[in-house]
């Protein structure tokens, strides 16, 4: 079965290139603009886990995921942002902002899990596969002006 991973930000270079990345993971990538076109693919979607910057319009993430929480989905969250945030809501990670691309499959990676009610163990261990060079891919992000969003690294 797939493993979907829906990337959530109202940036659109940021959701290809993300989702680019996970694609060539073995994840297959759906995108939504902001918080409420998530909830209105969600459920239909079913994805393993939801990547969400912080700061959206219409519908932010971190109200994102309370909403999620209050309609029991349990799919776990990965909360981007350059803020100072904690959230204490169950299966949510934070990944501080700025971030290298290795950092985002790793992230993902941990936070696979079958789709279940709020509060379902959502820990997976890391998975091993080829990897990308996303340097290229930062470096697409950089020459358009995004370089807050993700940082250069070593080819692995």
């Amino acid at each position: 079965m797939p493993r979907l991973i829906l990337i959530v930000d109202d940036e659109p270079d940021i959701r290809g290139v993300l989702a680019a990345v996970l694609a060539d993971e073995s994840y297959p990538a759906a995108t939504a603009r902001d918080g409420i076109e998530t909830l209105e693919l969600i459920e239909a979607a079913a994805p393993d886990v939801v990547v969400s910057d912080v700061t959206l319009p219409r519908l932010d993430g971190i109200e994102l995921v309370r909403r999620l929480r209050e309609r029991s989905l349990g799919v776990p969250v990965v909360l981007v942002t350059a803020l100072p945030v904690r959230v204490d809501l169950p299966g949510v990670r934070v990944l501080p902002k700025p971030f290298s691309l290795d950092e985002l499959v790793d992230t993902v990676e941990r936070c696979r899990a079958p789709w279940g009610p709020a509060g379902a163990s959502w820990l997976c261990p890391p998975a091993q596969g080829p990897s990308f060079d996303r340097t290229a891919a930062t470096k697409a992000l950089m020459s358009n002006g995004l370089a807050t969003t993700v940082t250069p690294h070593a080819a692995t």
